[in-house]
């Protein structure tokens, strides 16, 4: 994982947070192992010929990921939860914010996704949970802790959290306790500790 600045250029400009924002999510009162089981459905480890990563589910057919998961490779390979196997084209990036959008082909029947919230109006001290492909090789691990800060870092929003992140996390959700998306982890700080930074998913533009 690692902190992207703010130069580069958009290949696609495209809202889309509007296209992917659902209007209903995990309900009030779900306990953290019901919100994280439904959310890891959503969840899947990406493979270059050079890195792993993971990304998720916002479309039957639509994830998101980080710029620097996918690299220049055109398509990725996904390891879906229940081990399914399939290739994803890379459609747009966005590298200014170190957002890119993968489609599959044919479309999920019956998927899970998830709903995008807001990581701006993340409260501090709400329990957040990330879930990623941790070290590359643990697929669907999930860490628990709670939102530290809300920050502007080189004009971009970011959401600190003490919930342990690690190189293989890049791309995957940090979750609300609510079931929202509201970061995509991108960063840790290796000399500190229990300090990692999620792009809000405002961003996702």
């Amino acid at each position: 994982v690692r902190v992207v600045d703010s130069s580069g250029t958009v290949r696609e400009g495209r809202d889309f947070a509007a296209d992917f924002r659902l209007s209903a999510a995990n309900p009030r009162g779900s306990s953290i192992e019901e919100l994280v089981s439904r959310a890891v459905d959503a969840v899947a480890v990406v493979e270059t010929p050079t890195s792993r990563g993971t990304a998720f589910f916002v479309a039957p057919d639509t994830l998101l990921t980080n710029v620097h998961v996918v690299g220049p490779n055109a398509s990725v390979r996904l390891k879906r939860t229940d081990g399914r196997i399939s290739d994803a084209r890379v459609v747009a990036l966005q590298t200014a914010v170190d957002i890119a959008v993968l489609k599959v082909a044919p479309p999920d029947s019956n998927p899970t996704v998830l709903p995008l919230g807001s990581g701006e109006r993340a409260r501090v001290g709400q329990d957040v949970v990330a879930i990623g492909s941790a070290l590359g090789v643990l697929s669907d691990t999930a860490t628990r802790g709670i939102v530290s800060a809300v920050r502007t870092l080189g004009g971009l929003t970011y959401v600190q959290t003490d919930a342990a992140i690690n190189p293989g996390n890049s791309g995957g959700p940090l979750v609300d306790d609510r079931g929202y998306v509201i970061g995509i982890t991108t960063a840790k700080f290796k000399t500190a500790e229990s300090l990692s930074l999620a792009l809000a998913v405002d961003h996702a533009v």
